[in-house]
């Protein structure tokens, strides 16, 4: 699956209409939207149902509206997590100890294959 937006196919389950779907790379869609910075909310939608297919999820014409609240009601959940991991300190420090941890592992790597830092 080089090259796709799912990775890893795991699905999420949401609920859609009266049913439940199992969505592959709906974190990969929500992040990617959300990264966009689109504020209007039908052209969200459009974009998650897009990025959703792309990721090899069948969504019939007849169910694209139940998808897209769906997708925008996720994905608006999405946006709020996200605010709040931004917002709370020890998420920060978290994220700080993250990416100084990757860029130590990418110094070493560069050391152990002779290449400058």
């Amino acid at each position: 699956m080089t090259g796709s937006c799912c990775a890893k196919p795991i699905a999420t389950i949401i609920k859609v209409g009266t049913s439940e779907a199992g969505i592959r790379g709906l974190e990969a869609a929500l992040r990617n939207v959300y990264v966009s910075g689109i504020t209007d909310e039908e052209q969200i939608k459009s974009d998650l149902l897009q990025w959703v297919r792309q990721c090899g999820n069948y969504v019939a014409t007849a169910s694209e509206n139940d998808y897209k609240k769906a997708l925008l009601r996720e994905y608006q959940e999405y946006a709020e997590r996200v605010k709040y991991e931004s917002n709370d300190p020890q998420s920060a420090i978290s994220a700080q100890s993250t990416a100084s941890r990757e860029q130590t592992k990418r110094k070493w790597f560069h050391r152990r294959k002779g290449s400058p830092q």
